[in-house]
């Protein structure tokens, strides 16, 4: 799994800085969580942002044949969130 930080939006003017701080991206009960922190922070390239949260990439890092992926996804309701429907 590869960890990204940073605050530079990734190309989508993205409001949070990613870090690999362990409140934002941890192993609990061995299921990984992602946390999504309303706090001010400034990153060491000097971007400052209202929230704090994690990336991860894990293109090329694995391949499964069988079985299946599963997510309990929590997604807040409000301004800059996008429902699309399928």
């Amino acid at each position: 799994m590869g960890l990204r930080h940073g605050g530079n939006g990734f190309g989508n003017q993205e409001l949070e800085y990613y870090t690999d701080r362990p409140e934002n991206l941890y192993l609990e009960n061995g299921m990984l969580s992602i946390q999504a922190i309303r706090e001010p922070y400034r990153g060491a390239e000097g971007a400052e942002r209202g929230f704090t949260s994690a990336r991860i990439q894990t293109r090329g890092k694995f391949a499964q044949a069988y079985g299946r992926f599963e997510a309990r996804i929590e997604i807040p309701y409000g301004q800059g969130m996008c429902r699309r429907s399928g």
